[in-house]
């Protein structure tokens, strides 16, 4: 009798998990888009405009090098990251800008001055000599 029965689960085994193959399947994005309050017309507009936004940026000459991170909710743009001069914060701005079918554009890009090592480096020495010598 226990024979049979295994030899019965042994073939529904099989047809049981043929349904598990196909690969793999992105569950978190599905979960995500089930729980958004958007409609998945909204969703997809959203993505198209962020691939846009993104491929806007990245043709921009000025831009190389730069580590930008656009995105898009309900129609608006975003875009963070840090640019070297205000000028490629001009650039970035005037592209985004540009890109048809967004309502508006919001950026925090702040600029970061180069500091040189050894401008570093003193400042850091004369800063742990002035903490021995007050010690």
């Amino acid at each position: 009798m226990l024979k049979c029965v295994l030899m019965g689960g042994l073939l529904i085994a099989p047809i049981a998990l043929q349904g598990c193959g196909g690969g793999a399947r992105p569950y978190s994005a599905m979960h995500k888009a089930a729980e958004s309050e958007l409609t998945p017309a909204a969703q997809a507009r959203d993505h198209r405009l962020k691939m846009e936004l993104r491929k806007a940026l990245v043709g921009e000459v000025g831009l190389t090098g730069l580590t930008l991170s656009p995105d898009v909710f309900m129609e608006h743009g975003y875009v963070i990251g840090r640019v070297q001069t205000s000028d490629q914060a001009d650039a970035v701005r005037r592209v985004a800008h540009g890109v048809p079918g967004l309502r508006s554009v919001d950026m925090y890009l702040p600029i970061t001055q180069a500091q040189s090592t050894e401008e570093s480096s003193i400042a850091s020495d004369l800063t742990i000599k002035a903490e021995i010598a007050s010690a």
